[in-house]
This record gives structure tokens, sequence and C-alpha cells, in this order.
């Protein structure tokens, strides 16, 4: 991947950075997702940044083969009514003298929490809830890997996709998905 968009949340007192992230997220999922369904072939990964352990940063790059693919998702008109709370440069050239390595951003499906799996055990085999609570007693299951909440456009359900970061010791190519996150897809860190 040759070149980059970088998309900056700025500070707001009054907007919690992880509402706004979700919100940019999405706006840039729906930019890929579009693309995708023009042009198969177009290839698009997101890195993020200012990645920890306990959230995903203020910052979203987002990659391509070329200019002009970076140039196609348009993302200042996804963004538009973000834009008070948002920084978007132009597209840049990676700069290959200040690359540390490689790094992909994977999504992480967690194991189902307790009460999650007691509902659909309640439902399935007609208990109350308390019963089904009981089987699962003592799971106590968590996914720490930092998150957004986004909202299915599909069916319209709240969501959390979990997000890790791995790196890679070379750049291998690699595809990614409708969110940018890595399917095999390396890219550089900066």
């Amino acid at each position: 991947m040759e070149y980059y968009q970088e998309v900056t949340i700025l500070q707001n007192e009054e907007i919690a950075e992880n509402f706004l992230m979700a919100k940019v997220f999405m706006q840039i999922h729906l930019a890929i997702a579009t693309q995708k369904n023009k042009d198969a072939g177009k290839r698009y990964g997101i890195t993020f940044p200012k990645y920890h352990d306990l959230g995903l940063g203020d910052k979203i790059r987002i990659f391509s083969d070329s200019r002009e693919n970076v140039e196609a998702l348009n993302l200042k008109s996804y963004l538009a009514k973000l834009s008070d709370y948002v920084h978007l440069i132009k597209p840049r050239i990676v700069p290959k003298a200040r690359v540390k390595g490689y790094v992909k951003f994977v999504r992480v499906h967690p194991e189902n929490s307790p009460g999650c799996l007691a509902r659909r055990y309640a439902k399935r085999h007609n208990v109350s809830f308390d019963e089904a609570m009981e089987r699962y007693e003592g799971m106590k299951k968590v996914c720490k890997k930092p998150y957004v909440i986004l909202n299915s456009l599909s069916n319209k359900n709240r969501f959390s996709l979990f997000i890790d970061r791995c790196y890679i010791e070379n750049d291998d190519g690699g595809e990614f998905s409708c969110y940018g996150l890595s399917e095999g897809g390396v890219l550089p860190d900066f």
C-alpha cells in the first residue's frame, strides 16, 4: 500500500472521543464498502496509529495502492456531517523512511458473555432466564481489546467490533474486509 489519508478526531469537551471514533469509523466503512461494490479490485486497509490497550486513539489512516483509489473513497463527503469534529489530510505517499515495520489490525470475535448465552439458551429451550443463567454461573470471559460500538445497517442491531493489533516482520500483501481490517493484509507502521 503506497498511499494513505489520515483522519484525526479533534478534542471536544462535550463529546466523548470513543463516540466520535464510532461515527467516523462507520462512515469510513460505508465509503470502503461502496468502493468495493463498484470495483472489487480496489483494496483499502486501515490502521490506528495511536492504538493502546484502552482504546483505538484519535487517528485512523486509510491506505490503498494508488492516490486515485484513496481519492475515490471521497472521505470528505462521507465525513461532511462530522467536519467540526475531525481533521482530514489530503492523500499522501507513505514515507518509507519513517516506516518502523508492518502491522495489521484484525477483528476479534470474543466468546459470548454469560448473560447473552443464557438468553439464547432460555429462548431455544423454553426455560426462564434465571434457570438458564444457572447453567452459565461462574463463567466470566470478557474481551479486553479496544472496540467501537456500531449499528448494523442490515438488521439495525448495535454491536461491538473488537479490534486487535498484530506486528508483522514483512509486507506479504493480503486482503482487507469492508471495515478495512486485515484478512491477511499488512500495512506500514509509522
